[in-house]
């Protein structure tokens, strides 16, 4: 089992950010690792993407807390993968983003790179972050 986390600071309204995030078009522009999300029916998903290692078709969910700027996701199939993404307020343009990433029982240790998560996570902070404040990748970043 392995959990990782990770927070970013945005200069951008809370609520800006969340509906960048909950329009699925605009994850793969966020996580590295993904290509693709459709959302299939109700809170379920298909993702399809590529590790580096492994190229991965999934169905898994997607489920929004609008109230709490809140997403959770998580696996379908055979790895016991999960995470969420909540959006806060740190004044009135400015929001911390913090995302959590948990890989339980079922995720066979070995397959962790544990630094390869912990910068693939980052990496997505600062994507998230770019694509809001309108900043192009690597450019201007603090």
């Amino acid at each position: 089992m392995a959990e990782f986390q990770d927070a970013i600071s945005i200069r951008a309204p809370a609520d800006r950010i969340f509906k960048f995030l909950v329009d699925l078009n605009n994850l793969p522009k966020v996580f590295p690792t993904l290509r693709t999300v459709r959302r299939t029916e109700g809170e379920k998903i298909r993702v399809q993407g590529d590790t580096g290692n492994r190229t991965y078709d999934q169905e898994g969910f997607l489920r929004l807390e609008s109230e709490h700027r809140r997403l959770d996701w998580g696996s379908g199939g055979e790895r016991d993968y999960s995470g969420w993404m909540v959006v806060r307020d740190d004044g009135p343009n400015d929001s911390e983003v913090v995302c959590n990433l948990h890989f339980g029982e079922d995720t066979r240790i070995g397959e962790i790179d544990n630094q390869r998560v912990e910068n693939e996570l980052r990496t997505a902070l600062e994507r998230l972050r770019d694509q809001v404040e309108g900043r192009r990748a690597g450019v201007g970043a603090s």
